[in-house]
């Protein structure tokens, strides 16, 4: 299973890439890092009997490949408490890649793709629980907004993570991503 999104990342990498070379004639290889964060909160109350609180925090770092291609790694952490856990940490580590279809320094919009493995498994009907060893595939749109011309943006981001892994009765894990980046240029 793991080799299937390896061999999807991949794929997804090259294509782009050929784009890239088409949208572009000068490297900009490594000429702007990205660090970013971000927080997810979501509450579930099905009724009086079901509680679920789910806060996720997000890092990455990542670099630009191109004009249009930014790749790097992130985390997430997940922290969740609920009817059937009492409060546990979960985590999702893995490499991402962007393709930003506007090109600019200034604001983004880009579409995502990435890998990740952890052990946050949404796997039942009820809350999440943790197995360990689980791949993921992660396909989302988001934005970043400048915020003036320091290299700080605003950052918006909806994210599906799909468990790759064969599990009975598993879902996607969606979230949404809202935060703060802030890009180091060598322009």
């Amino acid at each position: 299973m793991i080799r299937v999104g390896v061999i999807l990342v991949l794929s997804f990498v090259f294509s782009i890439s050929s784009l890239s070379q088409n949208a572009e004639r000068q490297s900009n290889f490594g000429k702007d890092l990205y660090v970013g964060i971000s927080g997810t909160y979501i509450h579930d109350s099905q009724n009086l009997y079901h509680k679920f609180h789910e806060f996720t925090f997000s890092s990455r770092v990542g670099m630009s490949f191109s004009k249009v291609l930014v790749g790097g790694v992130q985390v997430l952490s997940i922290y969740v408490t609920g009817t059937q856990i009492d409060s546990e940490y979960f985590f999702l580590k893995g490499a991402y890649l962007q393709y930003d279809f506007l090109g600019k320094l200034t604001d983004r919009l880009y579409a995502e793709l990435s890998y990740s493995y952890g052990d946050y498994c949404t796997c039942s009907d009820g809350d999440p629980y943790r197995e360990v060893g689980l791949s993921y595939l992660g396909l989302g749109v988001g934005g970043d907004l400048a915020l003036g011309e320091k290299g700080f943006y605003v950052s918006g981001a909806f994210v599906t993570y799909y468990i790759i892994n064969d599990l009975e009765g598993k879902y996607n894990y969606n979230i949404y991503k809202v935060g703060l980046k802030y890009r180091i240029s060598r322009r």
